[in-house]
């Protein structure tokens, strides 16, 4: 093998290497990509359970103050919320506001300063209340889905087609590897976007950016930017790198025919041809900043259960999506409104959701089978109920006279 070697002429055997060299180079990026979310999902495992005091702008305007936990999946939020739009509200008012999910059931409570109202609600999970304020799970990357509450490295995990581009990128003075993910997610309505992360892999492997794109295989591809994380700043706390501070930013878009077309031309042609003859406007909306103080982060501390859930105060204005009914802390119905009560209640005897457990003072009791002698049992109730009250009308009728 060397003598034939030495046949070829230096200028070759250099021309050679370098081709070999590439393709071993290429080779290891493409191996690469999993090596990455492999060490994502490693630095995620160091921070299971966080809690910080979290600050949320918009625009430079104060949104939110908010204490915010989060442990293997429960999560809660609780804080004061700065409300514009008020009408004859010149300036922000203040609103306490907590959601709370226990890994089962979630619970929220709004207290209207102003009105001295206190609003609750008890349903199912919806990962769009917390995810619908830009926070600390969402400089960790977990926006990067709609639907869900998967984290990043849930999602890199599970994507099916993902790519590691070929050359580094400097964010914010720091060398990033850049991964691609191909329609990794799409909306109720059909619409499907591709992605791309900024990974800081000698940073506990955190984001340092990631942006959503409306999917295009054609000369769109990666132009229309539907939302942006950036300005990701890390901080070493307890040994972990964790978030401080990020904003968040989504886009609207436009599309305007590419030079040398018109409107009237794309007009006239099947959308699939048109598409590739426009190019992409795009209309920033306002912009979130997310500052978590870090005095107050606390990673893998323990936090209370009590956090996760919400004892709702007396005179609180309940909405209860378990048994569809609506009431008050404290107040037990009486006279008509128990007949009242036991419809609504035997109306979700045929669910399996089980009955919410709250105190004594807030707790309805379960429904049962509505037969043909229930119903005949509550029509009679219902008869009587009207009788009585005919009769102390006519009696408080007759004392006046």
């Amino acid at each position: 093998m060397l003598a034939h070697l030495k046949l070829v002429p230096l200028g070759t055997r250099f021309a050679l290497s370098l081709v070999c060299l590439g393709l071993f180079v290429l080779s290891v990026r493409a191996e690469d990509a999993p090596a990455i979310v492999h060490a994502v999902v490693q630095g995620e495992s160091q921070i299971p359970e966080f809690r910080a005091r979290v600050v949320i702008s918009i625009d430079g305007r104060r949104g939110w103050d908010l204490d915010w936990g989060y442990d293997h999946g429960k999560e809660f939020y609780s804080g004061t919320q700065y409300v514009t739009g008020i009408p004859g509200k010149s300036e922000p008012v203040p609103q306490r506001i907590k959601w709370a999910f226990d890994g089962d059931k979630m619970r929220g409570i709004r207290s209207h300063l102003a009105k001295k109202v206190d609003t609750g609600k008890i349903a199912g999970l919806d990962p769009e209340l917390f995810r619908g304020v830009p926070n600390p799970r969402t400089l960790l990357g977990s926006d990067i889905r709609f639907e869900g509450r998967q984290s990043l490295g849930e999602v890199l995990a599970a994507a099916s087609d993902i790519t590691l581009l070929p050359d580094l990128e400097v964010v914010d003075g720091h060398r990033c590897h850049v991964l691609q993910l191909r329609k990794v997610d799409k909306t109720h309505d059909g619409r499907v976007f591709d992605a791309r992360v900024w990974i800081d892999t000698e940073r506990g492997s955190r984001p340092l950016k990631y942006e959503k794109y409306r999917s295009d295989d054609g000369r769109l591809a990666w132009k229309a930017l539907y939302e942006r994380v950036e300005n990701i700043r890390l901080q070493k706390i307890d040994g972990v790198w964790f978030p401080t501070h990020g904003e968040y930013q989504q886009f609207g878009y436009d599309f305007v025919p590419a030079p040398g077309h018109t409107e009237q031309e794309l007009s006239r042609l099947p959308m699939a041809d048109a598409m590739q003859k426009v190019d992409v406007v795009l209309r920033p909306s306002a912009k979130y900043s997310v500052d978590i103080d870090p005095e107050s982060i606390q990673i893998n501390k323990g936090i209370p259960a009590a956090e996760f859930t919400i004892v709702f105060p007396q005179g609180c204005l309940i909405t209860d999506e378990f048994t569809r009914l609506t009431y008050t802390v404290g107040e037990i119905p009486e006279g008509p409104d128990v007949l009242h009560s036991l419809e609504a209640t035997a109306a979700t005897s045929a669910t399996t959701r089980e009955t919410t457990s709250m105190p004594v003072a807030q707790t309805v009791q379960p429904g049962f089978p509505l037969g043909k002698m229930t119903i005949a049992i509550l029509c009679g109730a219902g008869l009587m109920a009207v009788a009585l009250i005919a009769a102390i009308a006519k009696k408080k009728h007759n004392r006046v006279r």
